[in-house]
């Protein structure tokens, strides 16, 4: 949906939602944009970008793509739905606190109700939701431009009277259908009429204007100044006549390019209202001065000498033929075939008014829509399209993999594997297990904090000496180093450092930290990994009795067997990490660059420009390029190298077994034991299946949010402490 920024007073509040950082826009305190510039444009200015937006999914399932409008009393984000694979446009209202409970309720309802409302020339709402202090209105992508936006671009501003004629028309089907469903809308202006690329208008933002002033905006009215009726300004009683002012003063600036009642304050807009717009004849000499008479009227500050309804309204400056004469698809107005007027003085035809509107419409890339749909689609993976189906796997691993290993660690307490598959004697040690994966998965970096401290627990229960004491001390030490410097900070650091015990396969780290975790995190977990999977593998063997295992350990990390093997793994899950980055900033400064293409070349230079367009403006925004091969190329989902990281990965853990082996036997190569091969290949093939379901992880992981976190706070503290 191309919206346009509004020329409204500042906000009282703040106009970001929460996952919306205000560090984006230090040093654009007013967060103010020229219509004249394209959306991207606008992006650039405010220094947004999608790596500066949260990774959190809006509602759980609206990826935000670009923030496109920040001005009264809300902000718009466009976003594509993950789970329908579609683009939509969130209108995020804040809900101030002074609002009472009961009214702001009353209002709440008052706009799903009015939000829902279906037309053809209403804007569609997919979704109506309150989450925290914010309401989101999740509306359809219109694809096209605003009416602000088309008259920023058409010479002199104005339109033709046939375009005038049929956009009236659908106005006035939109709020006439509204009205008779007892909603007003009160926020009528050309940034929420809408103009797709098939030539439909549609009127947006129904309900956000009785929410916006229950909620505690007292000083924006619920509406927009320029455009609100005098009764509205002075929060007096409204009604369907309040409707008929802002549609004659959105029809007076189509006509004039002047919009008679702007200000930068209510007060200074009322004081115009009551002085009275120039008569519009008189700005535009070539209208009827019945027409022109109708619509000074409908300007009128007393609401008594207003047309009734926007139905009289609009059958006035229209007549009955005319109206009848527009596309059947755009509506009729109610009362139009006994309206008695006759088809003549009218202000224009409809039919030609569409016809000329499409022409304009005509003049964008027809296929730059498609191709940005097709391939923000091709960049939701299917397991992103269901967005806590990641989250959940994070905590099913952290919480499956504390639970295996302490149940491995049974035998040191008296439960051998063989008693755990009775339930009966084995059911309070099991219960202690299903405490360990359930606090694991509430706060999954807790499952590895639970794994090491049970297998050092479990060293001791053999005996208290010398060789058990020193081998809990070594693994306390180094995996409580681990968890206190990487494991307490990432959701799946806990599933990475314990799945190799977990499946008994030294080999199994390198690609689940590869693909999870930052690359230092992943350099230390691919390394201490093996090793906390080695004491877990030699405890085994040794039936859990401390002292023989602590010495078999000893012996064994006495040769450069496990040392070769635990970097080979830290070099796997290194390698693996860079390339999974490099596959997710690939992959968005690929999805950056396209959407800035298609978003700045919405006009083809193969077509000869319209008469109607300055050329000055489309030299000056860089409207008329033409979308060569490179913006049309689909962009780069990343999956390939991150593929390609696993693959380095698994091969680093292979060849770091087999130099291992070689260098234990004197030389002579013996290959891993078939179960550990089996594991090994199974769960690279289980990570590859991850890739394809996910993409690369475009998250920058554990220390992202804090990074952002400290950025907000010292842009805060730069701006508290200026004069």
């Amino acid at each position: 949906m191309a919206w346009s920024q509004t020329q409204e007073p500042a906000p009282r509040g703040p106009s970001l939602p929460p996952n919306v950082p205000e560090s984006a826009f230090v040093g654009h305190e007013a967060a103010v944009a020229p219509a004249s510039l394209s959306p991207s444009a606008r992006m650039r200015q405010f220094g947004v970008a999608p790596e500066s937006l949260s990774d959190e999914p809006l509602l759980g399932r609206y990826r935000i793509l670009e923030l496109r409008d920040v001005g009264g009393f809300g902000s718009v984000l466009v976003c594509w739905d993950v789970r329908l694979q579609r683009r939509v446009a969130v209108k995020c209202l804040p809900l101030e606190l002074g609002a009472s409970a009961v009214t702001l309720d009353e209002a709440l309802a008052e706009a799903r109700a009015s939000s829902f409302l279906a037309h053809p020339n209403i804007v569609t709402v997919h979704d109506f939701e309150v989450e925290g202090s914010w309401a989101y209105l999740v509306m359809e992508y219109v694809d096209g431009v605003t009416l602000a936006e088309l008259q920023a671009r058409v010479e002199g501003g104005v339109l033709v009277f046939d375009e005038a004629a049929y956009v009236l028309q659908c106005l006035a089907s939109a709020l006439s259908f509204a009205h008779e469903n007892g909603v007003l809308h009160l926020d009528i202006k050309p940034q929420n009429v809408l103009i797709d690329r098939t030539g439909q208008v549609k009127l947006g933002d129904f309900g956000m204007a009785s929410l916006a002033s229950a909620a505690g905006w007292g000083g924006a009215r619920g509406g927009t100044v320029g455009y609100m009726a005098p009764e509205q300004l002075e929060g007096e009683l409204v009604d369907e006549r309040s409707d008929v002012f802002s549609l004659a003063c959105v029809l007076y600036e189509a006509l004039t390019g002047i919009a008679p009642f702007r200000a930068q304050t209510a007060e200074a807009s009322e004081r115009l209202i009551e002085k009275g717009a120039r008569a519009i004849d008189e700005v535009e000499d070539e209208l009827d001065p019945s027409i022109a008479q109708a619509i000074m009227a409908a300007l009128s500050p007393d609401a008594a000498a207003r047309p009734s309804s926007v139905a009289a309204f609009a059958n006035v400056l229209l007549g009955g033929t005319r109206a009848r004469a527009a596309a059947p698809s755009q509506g009729t107005l109610p009362g139009v075939e006994n309206a008695g007027y006759a088809p003549r003085p009218a202000l224009g035809d409809p039919a030609l008014g569409l016809a000329s509107i499409r022409q304009l419409m005509d003049q964008t890339a027809e296929d730059a829509p498609a191709l940005a749909d097709e391939n923000l689609a091709a960049l939701d993976p299917p397991g992103r399209r269901l967005p806590l189906l990641a989250h959940a796997l994070a905590r099913a691993s952290a919480a499956v993999a504390a639970f295996v290993v302490l149940a491995l660690a049974g035998p040191a307490f008296g439960f051998p594997p063989e008693t755990l598959l009775d339930w009966s004697g084995s059911w309070p040690y099991l219960a202690v297990c299903g405490v360990a994966a359930a606090l694991s998965a509430i706060w999954p970096p807790l499952g590895a904090a639970l794994g090491i401290a049970g297998v050092a627990i479990a060293t001791l229960a053999g005996g208290l000496v010398p060789a058990t004491l020193a081998l809990a001390l070594a693994v306390l030490a180094a995996g409580g180093a681990w968890w206190i410097a990487f494991g307490r900070r990432g959701r799946l650091a806990s599933a990475s450092f314990l799945a190799p015990a977990a499946l008994l396969c030294p080999m199994a780290c390198p690609s689940l930290a590869g693909y999870a975790l930052s690359p230092l995190t992943a350099l230390f977990t691919g390394a201490l990994a093996p090793a906390f999977a080695e004491v877990v593998c030699m405890a085994m063997e040794n039936g859990w009795a401390g002292e023989a295992a602590a010495l078999a350990l000893a012996s064994r990390f006495s040769g450069p067997g496990p040392w070769v093997l635990m970097a080979a793994c830290g070099a796997g899950a290194l390698l693996a990490s860079l390339l999974s980055r490099a596959a997710a900033r690939r992959k968005q400064r690929s999805w950056l660059d396209f959407e800035m293409r298609l978003e700045t070349t919405p006009y083809s230079a193969t077509q000869a420009p319209s008469s109607a367009f300055a050329t000055s403006a489309r030299a000056e925004d860089g409207w008329g390029e033409s979308l060569d091969a490179t913006a049309a190329r689909p962009p780069s989902s990343g999956r390939l190298l991150a593929g390609f990281g696993q693959v380095c990965a698994t091969a680093c853990a292979f060849a770091g077994e087999g130099f291992s082996r070689y260098l234990e036997n004197g030389g002579i190569y013996a290959p891993p034991s078939t179960p550990t091969l089996t594991v090994a290949l199974a769960f690279f093939a289980l990570m590859l299946l991850v890739v394809g379901l996910f993409g690369p992880a475009e998250e920058p992981l554990e220390l992202a949010r804090e990074r952002r976190e400290a950025g907000t706070r010292s842009a805060g503290e730069r701006e508290g402490a200026r004069p």
